[in-house]
């Protein structure tokens, strides 16, 4: 897939996700983006994933987290709640495996 359909493929999921037709769920949303809060932001193989460079941007623009703006004051205490059992757990979570299931990144997915 070139740069440019990726681009146009980012932005119709991004629309779609405007109108109520996403693929992640809030709860997804904010999932993944505890889960990038956690440990992930700088590993090479989330850098350069398409796809989930993707959901994070539609879970960004469903939290309303850009700067300067209002945050979704409910998601926002939903990724808290999310972000929180990553930092008290021992054992992470099954959601935080399915996550890096979902988006090959656990080691033996490679």
């Amino acid at each position: 897939m070139s740069e440019t359909q990726r681009q146009s493929a980012t932005e119709l999921f991004l629309a779609l996700d405007k109108i109520g037709a996403s693929s992640l769920s809030d709860e997804q949303s904010c999932q993944l983006l505890a889960w990038l809060h956690h440990d992930k932001g700088s590993n090479e193989a989330s850098v350069h994933h398409w796809a989930l460079n993707r959901d994070i941007q539609i879970a960004q623009q469903r939290l309303n987290i850009y700067g300067g703006q209002i945050p979704n004051g409910e998601l926002i205490g939903l990724f808290n709640e999310y972000r929180q059992q990553l930092e008290t757990a021992e054992v992470k979570p099954e959601w935080f495996d399915t996550i890096e299931t979902k988006y090959k990144l656990k080691e033996d997915n490679k």
